[in-house]
This record gives C-alpha cells, sequence and structure tokens, in this order.
C-alpha cells in the first residue's frame, strides 16, 4: 500500500481537474485516502471531472486526421517587435495587479489571498524540479551534469529558487518587469548569490548566452506563434554544444488560426493569451541549430486538459553547432 503524498494530491488535481486545490483542507481530505489507487478512484468519480468529460466528449485525444493549422509563424523583426510590445503591456499590467496569480491561476494565489498561500505557491515547484529531473534522468542526464541554467519566463521566482540548489548558476529571464523586482527579492531573502535575472524586451528576446540547459514551462503558450518560434531559434543557438533544452509548449488547437496582421489589429486583451506553435516548426528549427530530439511527451493537462488542445514536453541535445552560426 502506497502512501498519498502532498504532491500527489497536486497531481491529481492537475490531471483530472486542471486546476489547483482549493484550500488546505482539501488538501488535508485528500491526503486521508488510503492509497493511490483510492485517490485516483475519487477524482475519475468526481462530479467535477464529469462534467468535463460531458464538456468535451470522451477523452481520447486528437483525431489523427487532424487537419494542419493555420499559423503565421514567421515575421519581419518590425513584426516581431510589435508582437512583443503588445504582450509586454499585458505582463507588465498583470504582474503590477496580480503577479503570483498570473504564474498559478487560482484563487488562493490572488492579492487578496497570496499572504496567507506563499508557502503552497512556491511549494508548488516541486513538481517542476520533479518533471527536470525525470525527463533528464530519461536520456541519460542529472542536474549536476549542467552548469548554467536558463529558466525562460521565470516569473516571480517559483521555480528559481529550486534551480539554484540545483545548478551552480541560474540565469532568470522575464518579460516582466514587476515580477523580475519581486523575484530578484525572494532571493536575496533567501541570499542565493548564483542567480541572475534579465529581462527579455523587443530588442533582445534571449538576454542570455554561454549556458548549456535552457528550461521554460507554462511560458510559451502565452507568445504568438511568431515570438515563441524566434525565442526558441535563439535559445537554439545561443545553447552550448552537449547543452540540454527542455520546455513546454502547445502544438495544436482544433481550429486554431494566427495572422500576425489579424492579431496587431486587434484590441490587447484583458486576459491571458494561450496560443499554439506548430510542432514541425519547433523539429525544423531545432535540425537547422544542432539540436536532436531526445524525448517527446503529450502533457495537455497544463493547458486544460481539452481533448481538442495538444501541449508537447521536448527535450533537445545540441550536437553540433548551427547552420547559422558563422
Amino acid at each position: 500500500m502506497t502512501k498519498v503524498t502532498r504532491e500527489d494530491v497536486f497531481a491529481a488535481y492537475r490531471l483530472f481537474l486542471a486546476r489547483e486545490p482549493e484550500n488546505e483542507a482539501a488538501i488535508q481530505h485528500f491526503l486521508g485516502a488510503p492509497d493511490l489507487e483510492a485517490l485516483r478512484k475519487f477524482f475519475l468519480t468526481s462530479t467535477e471531472f464529469r462534467n468535463k468529460i460531458g464538456k468535451f466528449g470522451p477523452v481520447t485525444g486528437l483525431p489523427i486526421t487532424a487537419p494542419p493549422l493555420d499559423v503565421e509563424v514567421s515575421a519581419s523583426p518590425a513584426v516581431l517587435a510589435r508582437m512583443v510590445a503588445k504582450m509586454a503591456e499585458y505582463w507588465e499590467k498583470i504582474g503590477r495587479q496580480a503577479p503570483h496569480w498570473s504564474v498559478l491561476v487560482g484563487d488562493r494565489f490572488s492579492p487578496q489571498n497570496i499572504e496567507a498561500n506563499l508557502g503552497a505557491f512556491f511549494a508548488s515547484a516541486l513538481l517542476d524540479e520533479q518533471i527536470i529531473r525525470a525527463c533528464l534522468a530519461r536520456v541519460g542526464f542529472k542536474p549536476s551534469d549542467f552548469k548554467t541554467c536558463v529558466e525562460f519566463g521565470c516569473g516571480v521566482g517559483r521555480l528559481t529558487i529550486r534551480l539554484a540548489a540545483l545548478f551552480q548558476l541560474v540565469k532568470g529571464i522575464d518579460i516582466s518587469a514587476p515580477h523580475l523586482e519581486l523575484a530578484e527579492g525572494y532571493c536575496r531573502k533567501l541570499n542565493l548569490s548564483n542567480v541572475e535575472f534579465a529581462r527579455a524586451d523587443a530588442n533582445n528576446l534571449m538576454p542570455a548566452s554561454g549556458f548549456d540547459f535552457w528550461f521554460s514551462r507554462l511560458v510559451l503558450q502565452h507568445n504568438p506563434p511568431p515570438v515563441s518560434l524566434e525565442i526558441l531559434k535563439r535559445a537554439f543557438r545561443a545553447l552550448s554544444v552537449g547543452g540540454v533544452a527542455m520546455f513546454q509548449v502547445p502544438v495544436y488547437a482544433l481550429g486554431y488560426r494566427f495572422s500576425a496582421e489579424a492579431y496587431l489589429g486587434a484590441s490587447p486583451g484583458q486576459d491571458m493569451e494561450t496560443h499554439f506553435l506548430p510542432q514541425k516548426s519547433i523539429l525544423d528549427a531545432a535540425e537547422l541549430s544542432g539540436l536532436r530530439l531526445l524525448d517527446l511527451r503529450e502533457d495537455t493537462w497544463v493547458i486544460g486538459g481539452s481533448a481538442e488542445w495538444l501541449s508537447n514536453s521536448f527535450v533537445f541535445l545540441k550536437t553540433r553547432h548551427s547552420d547559422l552560426e558563422g
């Protein structure tokens, strides 16, 4: 009989309900489950899970006959800069208004509740650490094999603090100045001397070099496809030979379309954007940059669990210099 842990409870909420636990009382309730099988059966038979199934139909995944997406994945430097400026406007605003909530959407992490739930907020990064360790182990590596880690989309430093214990140097990058200010403050309180931060902007989407591990999760999906692909291209080129890039990005949604002209012509949104970057464009960019695919996993649950969506986690190894390098 396997005892249920807090990590098991958080994983069950995310996998079956696509959200965080509503409060500490709920977590304690499920910690009382006799074993993992009982925990799984509860979520599978819960009203909330059944309602989700009813909304989307049987969760069988995307059909193998799904058509290609009508998505622009490239843009001129000027158009890219305009797109970055537009989305940066939202992240600056939400960074001032609800920084923790913008990292983990949930009422517990809203401004009025974050003080009481700050410990849970940072504890949730354990899952990200476990993902890093497990993915690296599957391809024959461990964190100590790498010296410098770049965390792209570090937010307020939720995961950065854990990465500082895994790597000799961590470089946190984010587009939001308010987020970075909080991240720097949390790291100062912990006297972390091996963490640096840099702000990405339209002129420098990837302000880092000389690194051998690049990580991003729950970040690229908030960028228009041409922007997220450009970020990946720059990360791939800057990654050292022998280094690893590990990241998550949604790659498909039935009916999703993207046009730079339409995007720039629309008013700035009041909500978080979710975009999809076709898998082929990622694989093509990696090949041109001298990267070899080591691991590819479906993780659609992290963006809501819809049977009409597909998200992937990639692990690439850089085996040679980029074809685009001099």
